[in-house]
C-alpha cells in the first residue's frame, strides 16, 4: 500500500491520484486497462477534480452516479428498436445487427453510445452465434442487457465508499476528505467501516492520498478549504512494513482545469416538452436531428430558464424551470439525445403538444469555480 501526502486541497489529491495511475499505466507496458481501476472518496464532490483532470488528459472516466436509466430512450437505442420493428419476417441475427450498426457508425464515428450498442451486439453474438431470433425475443434480451448497463464499467470509475460495496478493482486509490463526517442515521463508527470498504476493494495495488497536516485553513469554506484537522482523516500507518509512505515533495502546480466541475444533467433538469410544443415542420426538429453526442452547445443564460442552442445560434432546447446552476459556466456539449412523446408526458401538458414523438437534447455542463 502506498500513502501519498498531497497538500491541503482536493485538487492536489486528484493530481496525485492521476499521477500515480499514469505511472502504473506506463509500467504496464501496453496492458493497462482503465476499466479495472477505481478512485474512491467519502463524498462525491471530492471526485470532481479527478473527473476534470481525466478530461484534460484524455483518460476514459465514468462516474458511478451517472444516470443511465433512460437507455431505452436514447436516440441510438430507439433507432435500433425501429430497425428491428421493420425487419422482414420479424427475425434478427448478429450479422444483420452488425451491418446496421456499421452504417450508423458513419453518422457518429466516435460516439460513446454507438460503442455501447456495439458491445451489446458483440455479447448477443457470443450468446446466440449466427442463429436467428424473433424480434420480440431480441428486444427482451436487449432490455435485460440494458439493465446490466449500470454495472458495466467503461473507464476509470469514480465512486463513493457507499457505492463501492461489493465491487473490486485491480488498482484503487482512496482520496482523503471528510471521512469522519456522519451521515443521517449513521453511528459513530460508520466512517471506520466505510474506510474498510474503500481499502478492501483493491486486488493488486492500493494507494491513499492524504491531506497534508497542519495547514490551518479556515472553516466554513468548500471542502478543499476546510480546516485540515477536520479532513485529514486517513491514517498514516507509521512503522508498518506493508506500507510505503512517501514524504511530502516540493509543491507542484496543479492545472487550473482541475477546479472545473462537470455536470451531466438528468431528464428532470430538462424541459422535455419544449420541442414537442412545436409542429413537426418547425426547424427545431431538424436542428436537433443534426446534433450528436459531443457536439458543442451555446447556452443562453440571459433567458430564464436557460435555453440551449447550436453554435450557429439555432434553438434546440430549454432547461427545466427549477434547474439551478452552481458555479460559472465554462462550456456545454451534447451528452445524449433522447426520444420523448405524447404518451410519456403528464396529462395536463398534452394539450399543448403538436407532435406525437420528438427528440430532446440532454446537455453536459462544465463549470468554473464560483467567486
Amino acid at each position: 500500500m502506498l500513502v501519498l501526502p498531497a497538500g491541503p486541497a482536493a485538487a492536489r489529491l486528484a493530481f496525485a491520484a492521476v499521477t500515480v495511475f499514469g505511472r502504473l499505466a506506463a509500467l504496464a507496458a501496453g496492458e493497462w486497462d482503465w476499466r479495472r481501476c477505481g478512485v474512491i472518496a467519502r463524498r462525491w464532490e471530492t471526485l470532481d477534480p479527478v473527473r476534470s483532470l481525466c478530461a484534460l488528459h484524455g483518460i476514459p472516466v465514468q462516474v458511478a452516479k451517472a444516470d443511465v436509466g433512460y437507455f431505452w430512450r436514447l436516440r441510438e437505442t430507439r433507432r435500433l428498436r425501429d430497425w428491428v420493428d421493420e425487419r422482414p419476417r420479424r427475425l434478427v441475427d448478429a450479422a444483420a445487427l452488425e451491418g446496421a450498426l456499421e452504417s450508423w457508425r458513419a453518422d457518429s464515428p466516435d460516439g460513446e453510445l454507438i460503442r455501447v450498442l456495439g458491445e451489446a451486439i458483440a455479447d448477443f453474438r457470443l450468446e446466440w452465434g449466427a442463429a436467428e431470433m424473433p424480434a420480440e425475443g431480441f428486444l427482451d434480451w436487449l432490455a435485460e442487457w440494458g439493465r446490466e448497463l449500470r454495472r458495466r464499467q467503461t473507464g476509470l470509475l469514480l465512486l463513493t465508499a457507499h457505492r463501492a460495496k461489493g465491487l473490486e478493482f485491480d488498482h484503487v486509490i482512496v482520496l482523503d476528505g471528510d471521512w469522519r463526517g456522519a451521515g443521517p442515521g449513521e453511528d459513530a463508527d460508520a466512517w471506520r467501516r466505510l474506510q474498510y470498504v474503500a481499502m478492501t476493494r483493491a486486488r493488486k495495488t492500493l494507494a491513499l492520498t492524504r491531506f497534508a497536516p497542519g495547514t490551518g485553513l479556515p472553516e466554513g469554506r468548500p471542502l478543499e478549504l476546510r480546516d485540515a484537522d477536520a479532513v485529514w482523516t486517513l491514517p498514516e500507518w507509521r512503522d508498518n512494513g506493508a506500507v510505503l509512505a512517501r514524504v511530502p515533495g516540493a509543491p507542484v502546480r496543479v492545472p487550473a482545469e482541475a477546479r472545473r466541475r462537470f455536470e451531466t444533467l438528468s431528464l428532470a433538469d430538462v424541459n422535455l416538452s419544449f420541442a414537442g410544443r412545436k409542429p413537426p415542420a418547425n426547424p427545431i426538429h431538424a436542428d436537433v436531428g443534426r446534433l450528436a453526442p459531443g457536439d458543442a452547445l451555446v447556452v443562453r443564460r440571459d433567458r430564464a430558464p436557460w435555453e440551449l442552442a447550436t453554435v450557429g445560434g439555432r434553438t434546440v432546447g430549454r432547461l427545466a424551470e427549477d434547474y439551478r446552476p452552481t458555479g460559472v459556466l465554462h462550456s456545454a456539449r451534447v451528452h445524449a439525445i433522447v426520444t420523448w412523446g405524447r404518451q410519456d408526458s403528464e396529462p395536463q401538458f398534452r394539450g399543448g403538444l403538436r407532435c406525437e414523438r420528438w427528440e430532446v437534447v440532454v446537455p453536459e455542463f462544465v463549470f468554473e469555480p464560483g467567486p
